[in-house]
């Protein structure tokens, strides 16, 4: 049974690291919703615990929740309102407990129930409870500076994919995107040039 606890804890990890949390709030079929978050959650799981994760979890809420705290985290810093937000999916406290600060070290056990309907409810809370926590502490690593996350540059209105900077001068969420702004600068100083050469052909 103690294996089963941790198999099932390591699967919760696995869900919430920092990269992956941040590629929950990037375009998924062209558009920023929930789906990669329910998709890869939901994937871990069969039989009971797949239905009452089903019926419990609000991922919708939770995503946009999450992307809400984590844009603003980046842009202007957490105001009341959104610590306070934060605060009801994960506190200081548990983010230190979650990342491995502090004195007490995350427990890795679940309700040990495991029999009919109210074990497996207990268990599928205390699992949502973790995933929950485990996403959220995301935010407590960019608020704190632990970690540094960007927006992509490139024409906002097409990316604004997140991403975790690997280097100081790193602007782009990707290769593609780097390719693309390059060759819309060249596109621009083009026009530029050309506007210029008109203007000097009226003034002759």
């Amino acid at each position: 049974m103690a294996l089963s606890y941790r198999v099932l804890f390591r699967a919760v990890v696995g869900l919430t690291s920092l990269e992956t949390a941040v590629g929950y709030l990037n375009k998924y079929d062209k558009k920023y919703d929930h789906l990669r978050l329910r998709e890869s959650v939901l994937s871990c799981f069969k039989g009971r615990m797949l239905t009452e994760l089903e019926s419990i979890a609000d991922f919708k809420q939770t995503w946009g929740d999450l992307d809400s705290l984590m844009r603003v985290a980046i842009d202007t810093g957490l105001k009341k309102d959104h610590h306070d937000l934060l605060v009801g999916y994960c506190t200081a406290e548990d983010h230190g407990r979650w990342r491995g600060i502090g004195e007490t070290a995350v427990d890795l056990e679940y309700t040990n129930v495991w029999e009919g309907e109210r074990g497996i409810n207990a268990i599928a809370e205390e699992v949502w409870e973790d995933l929950q926590i485990g996403l959220f502490s995301s935010v407590w690593d960019v608020v704190s500076g632990r970690e540094e996350i960007l927006e992509c540059v490139v024409e906002d209105r097409y990316c604004r994919n997140l991403f975790v900077v690997g280097h100081r001068r790193q602007e782009y969420c990707d290769p593609a995107c780097r390719k693309a702004d390059g060759m819309r600068k060249v596109r621009l100083r083009k026009k530029e040039r050309f506007s210029g050469k008109s203007e000097s052909i009226l003034r002759v």
